[in-house]
């Protein structure tokens, strides 16, 4: 500890976790005998570095992270977080592995168990301030490609990140983005590489993932909604090709819920950017229940009446055989996906809370409009001699095209 109190020493350390770091980028798995050299002192490093900022802010308050040691010590441990998840994202692949005849199992056993317990227990106890949004990134990375080893610390990540990071950032929409963007960038790469390990969860954790989604599904900021969004889909998805005794019991719990969120961010005025996602999300909780597989968790009259309900109470000055006929028609339409999207844009613009901006419904058609007429409007100029200059780009295009 004597020795980090030097400021110069801090800087040194960091310039060598950075070379390394592009060390790594440049040459991969072939470089992991290096890091083992200095790994667990590296790690040792970080140790010091995070009890020392700990035992700062807990005597003195959050006035001392501008202090000169503090920062450079937060600099060493995200340095240090940075040469890690580059290193296994280049090295855990089964090609980078296989150049120094390990498997990525074994590269995940060396160098993943001594890192997690002090950067979980650092993150988990520090306070929100302190704590280094990198963490998120590395998680996320190990996620991605380490999903076998990482599945088993699912439940511990949940524990120990989890928790706390939503408290950092459920309070308002602006506080910590950085935490925000990579905390969605984390159950992403959950969703997507440890899907299985979320059904061994303890049901409030459990719970608290699908709050989270539901609570992005609401946020602001169009890029933390797309992402709630995404995740969503993608969960449900998934979930439908699980055992039916697994989707079942999650419906029973959750159905009802998600059909509310989703058909409230569908119809208010500050999410229209999520239009496609969001009715497509309505569509995978109607079919499911059209096809006939909840019938135990959600019965198809229920939801109908549930849903006709929600419409009413919601938009009481829609008179209520509209409301029926919407109930109806997203049953009927709900395997013809462009007839059901359809059917929500007509009903999203008979509700009239939407003030004349109806056109946003049809975007996607006007930009795929717009790019045809210009490219018709481009043929016709290729067509007129000395129109287009022989250097032009859109005739390197069109040559493109001849030669396919």
């Amino acid at each position: 500890l004597q020795c980090l109190q030097d400021s110069q020493t801090l800087r040194d350390i960091s310039l060598i976790l950075r070379v390394n770091e592009r060390m790594v980028s440049a040459v991969g798995a072939a470089c992991h005998q290096q890091l083992w050299n200095f790994y667990d002192h590296m790690l040792k490093i970080y140790k010091v570095c995070s009890d020392f900022i700990s035992h700062s802010t807990a005597q003195q308050g959050t006035q001392v992270m501008g202090h000169t040691q503090v920062r450079l010590m937060r600099n060493v441990k995200r340095d240090t977080l940075r040469l890690v998840q580059t290193f296994v994202d280049m090295a855990a692949t089964e090609e980078g592995a296989n150049e120094v005849g390990l498997t990525v199992q074994q590269l995940a056993q060396r160098f993943i168990p001594p890192l997690l317990e002090p950067v979980l227990a650092d993150y988990q106890s520090n306070l929100p301030q302190a704590r280094d949004a990198e963490v998120l990134d590395l998680l996320s990375t190990l996620a991605t490609r380490l999903s076998e080893s990482i599945s088993a610390e699912v439940a511990k990540i949940f524990d120990m990140v989890f928790g706390c990071t939503c408290d950092m950032i459920k309070g308002d929409f602006q506080s910590y983005p950085d935490h925000r963007t990579k905390f969605y960038g984390l159950l992403k790469a959950i969703n997507s590489h440890c899907f299985q390990a979320l059904f061994y969860l303890p049901e409030a954790q459990l719970k608290l993932y699908v709050d989270s989604l539901i609570w992005a599904l609401k946020h602001e900021q169009p890029q933390v909604a797309d992402s709630g969004l995404q995740i969503l889909s993608h969960f449900l998805e998934r979930l439908m090709t699980l055992p039916q005794h697994v989707f079942v019991g999650f419906f029973k719990q959750y159905y009802f819920t998600l059909l509310q969120d989703i058909l409230c961010v569908l119809t208010d005025t500050f999410h229209k950017s999520g239009f496609k996602l969001q009715q497509h999300i309505l569509l995978q909780l109607i079919s499911a229940v059209e096809s006939g597989v909840l019938n135990e968790a959600a019965p198809k009259q229920k939801v109908m009446e549930y849903l006709y309900d929600l419409i009413g109470k919601s938009f009481p000055t829609l008179h209520r055989s509209q409301a029926e006929i919407f109930v109806l028609q997203c049953f009927t339409r709900a395997r013809q996906p462009a007839e059901f999207q359809q059917h929500i844009r007509d009903f999203l613009i008979t509700l009239r809370e939407w003030g004349g901006t109806e056109d946003y419904f049809y975007e996607e058609e006007r930009q795929s409009a717009l790019k045809e007429a210009q490219s018709s409007d481009a043929q016709w100029r290729m067509q007129v001699p000395g129109l287009v200059p022989i250097h032009d780009p859109s005739r390197a295009a069109e040559g493109d095209m001849d030669d396919v």
